[in-house]
């Protein structure tokens, strides 16, 4: 049976054929109808318009359509890599062609039952940039961080080594493993908080960023500094929807770091936290205070009768540490603080005619009184040694302070967070 069809591909090339069929089958059209209309509109070729009559051999059909692209298509990428292999001193219609053409692919490019390129052929296809980038790529990848296993989506974002020591950077961490990048996802969604999916999607990003710059680059980062990077962007990105705008910073600083970092050449970090005691009616303040090499400075913590709301207390922690940075006669200061509230309070212009509000108050006119004060947002991850402090001062009478040799418990700490 024969069919004329005039100019069809303007409509039917722009869909799938399954797509069409589906529609018509869910419209309740007959499937013998359905049939007979996907019999006439798959096995359409155009000719410049004119009329035409096909065979309802499909097979056929396809691989006549393919060759009008290979004779009216000369200049593209897949024809002339066809022409290079298969016929690269005649024209298609003079070609001797086997069955193997039909099923090309990009094993044409490489040399006969071995794994590399055939670079000739390759030279011989490509302009000079196109070839060399073609070379460069690894016919069947291995993994460029870790250089132990192939590489694909799992591997490469959460069974390389390096990949694993990120999420056991971040507060996501690293569990077991999983068959599919998606199951990952899927059991990541269930048991994670909401600003931890948010952290976990911005880690994949810049593992992924990290892999193509170590490919096309040479560059590779520290997983500190990577995870770090991933904070700092999910800030940036929930600050810009925010549209908070913020006072001028008096030196460059990482917010939403996941892992502690040194502070910049000349100036030391207060890494503060507070505890909030509901049975014990109270609340404690911990800092921890380390130079631009990392090393220890002083830690101190103190208990407060009285119970407070955790932003309060966090508010007031900051007031502690402002008051113990001026006792000690300290002028260029990082207080990093992992209380998004009280952070965004600090470098609001705004003020809350609160409780809250004046505590925020008294710390910005201490600030000034200090020197040269930066308030730093940062996760609980990179926390971690203020925080003990914060609970160990829960369960002190007194005040306790510690310089230039921390306390026998805050070793492990220091260890953790130390860059």
């Amino acid at each position: 049976m024969a069919t004329l069809k005039i100019d069809m591909s303007k409509t039917y090339d722009q869909i799938e054929c399954s797509f069409l069929k589906a529609i018509m089958l869910r419209m309740g059209f007959a499937e013998g109808w359905v049939e007979l209309i996907m019999m006439f509109v798959s096995t359409h070729v155009n000719y410049n318009k004119s009329a035409i009559s096909f065979s309802a051999n499909m097979d056929e059909a396809a691989k006549g359509k393919q060759c009008w692209k290979l004779m009216t298509t000369p200049q593209s990428l897949v024809v002339r890599i066809l022409k290079a292999r298969y016929y690269p001193r005649s024209a298609f219609t003079d070609a001797t062609l086997d069955g193997s053409l039909a099923t090309t692919t990009v094993n044409c490019l490489m040399l006969p039952d071995q794994q590399r390129w055939d670079n000739d052929l390759v030279a011989d296809v490509f302009n000079t940039r196109d070839a060399a980038l073609i070379l460069q790529v690894k016919v069947f990848p291995i993994c460029p961080i870790c250089s132990a296993a192939n590489e694909f989506v799992l591997h490469c974002l959460m069974e390389c080594l390096f990949s694993q020591s990120c999420w056991l950077l971040s507060s996501i961490g690293f569990v077991r493993s999983y068959s599919s990048f998606f199951e990952w996802i899927e059991q990541m969604f269930n048991r994670c908080s909401k600003e931890e999916c948010k952290l976990a999607m911005m880690v994949c990003w810049r593992i992924w960023l990290n892999r193509n710059d170590k490919v096309w680059n040479g560059h590779s980062s520290r997983a500190q500094n990577l995870v770090n990077a991933a904070g700092r962007y999910l800030f940036q990105w929930q600050e810009a929807r925010k549209r908070i705008f913020t006072i001028v910073e008096l030196v460059q600083l990482g917010h939403g770091s996941v892992c502690w970092s040194k502070p910049p050449m000349g100036w030391l970090k207060c890494n503060m936290d507070a505890g909030v005691f509901n049975s014990q009616d109270s609340f404690s303040f911990g800092g921890v205070i380390r130079d631009s090499r990392g090393a220890f400075v002083a830690t101190k913590c103190q208990c407060f009768p009285g119970l407070s709301s955790p932003r309060e207390a966090e508010a007031l922690a900051v007031h502690e540490a402002l008051n113990w940075t001026k006792s000690l006669q300290i002028s260029k200061i990082i207080i990093e603080i992992n209380c998004l509230n009280v952070y965004s309070a600090l470098i609001s212009q705004s003020i809350s005619p609160n409780g809250f509000g004046l505590i925020i108050e008294d710390c910005r006119a201490l600030a000034q009184l200090i020197g040269e004060v930066s308030f730093s947002f940062i996760r609980r991850s990179a926390n971690v040694a203020a925080h003990k402090v914060a609970m160990v001062g829960g369960s002190m009478s007194d005040l306790g302070e510690w310089r230039t040799v921390p306390p026998p418990w805050l070793y492990p700490m220091l260890a953790i967070s130390f860059d």
